[in-house]
């Protein structure tokens, strides 16, 4: 079960990467509105994905953000242990 968890987390992580490389695309092509080469649609469309993007990395960044200082917390609280018994021991 764990594995699939990781799974699933590695494989927002990989949707999030492959949209934060999109972006910078997609505002050149939003930039393309303004010379008047492409319509108003198709410029709404594209400032709506952009937000969309937005929206998933930020949220994604969060959640990833708040699990990794757990996990950090918890090596941390793990090499604390080992060093008190390791000083506890040679006393």
């Amino acid at each position: 079960m764990l594995k699939n968890y990781f799974n699933i987390i590695y494989f927002l992580l990989t949707i999030k990467k492959i949209g934060e490389t999109c972006q910078p695309l997609l505002f050149a092509m939003l930039l393309e509105y303004f010379n008047n080469t492409i319509q108003l649609s198709q410029a709404l469309l594209i400032a709506f994905i952009i937000s969309v993007i937005g929206l998933f990395c930020g949220a994604l960044d969060q959640y990833y953000f708040f699990n990794l200082e757990r996990v950090s917390l918890r090596i941390r609280l793990a090499c604390f242990g080992l060093i008190y018994r390791k000083v506890m021991f040679q006393i």
